[in-house]
């Protein structure tokens, strides 16, 4: 079983604090065959304070559910490496995720990796879970470079976001 404390404050005024949460929430992964994971977590939450967010402050007070997964690592012809999720994830967000990753023959310093996913936004009220049915596509495309000598990785990448917007990162 796993513990993750966690405590979250934002200011919009540098002067004053607006809101504070501080919540614990214990979660546990579970294996039942080789390469998959299911992971639970429930949020309880100890302390929130959230002025002028009347409706916000009422769910966020409530114990939930916290991140709700179930991921299946993979590997493909070629020497890809694969990994499906799909569940509830952090940011209010439902649905599925793929990773496929590819290191070079000639040098696995080098590698190439992409990304996509099919999210909604929902949110739990205690252990009612209200979600809209509208999917956003989102993807990553990127290279990387590994120097052991450092244990550093530099990747280059470029980027689909929620609102459609794209980057290079």
């Amino acid at each position: 079983i796993l513990v993750y404390p966690q405590l979250s404050y934002q200011n919009m005024d540098i002067t004053k604090i607006y809101q504070v949460m501080f919540t614990l929430n214990p979660a546990i992964e579970v294996s039942f065959w080789s390469g998959m994971k299911f992971t639970g977590q429930i949020i309880l939450p100890l302390y929130v304070d959230t002025e002028g967010y009347a409706a916000y402050s009422t769910l966020h007070k409530k114990v939930r559910p916290g991140f709700i997964t179930l991921s299946q690592r993979f590997r493909l012809p070629y020497n890809i490496k694969g990994r499906a999720t799909v569940g509830f994830f952090n940011a209010q967000r439902y649905g599925m995720d793929l990773r496929l990753f590819r290191p070079f023959d000639f040098d696995n310093r080098f590698s190439l990796e992409a990304k996509a996913g099919m999210t909604g936004i929902g949110y739990w009220d205690a252990f009612h879970y209200h979600y809209d049915k509208d999917l956003v596509l989102t993807w990553s495309l990127g290279a990387n470079f590994y120097w052991p000598e450092y244990n550093t990785q530099f990747s280059l990448k470029g980027e689909q976001y929620f609102l459609g917007e794209r980057g290079v990162k």
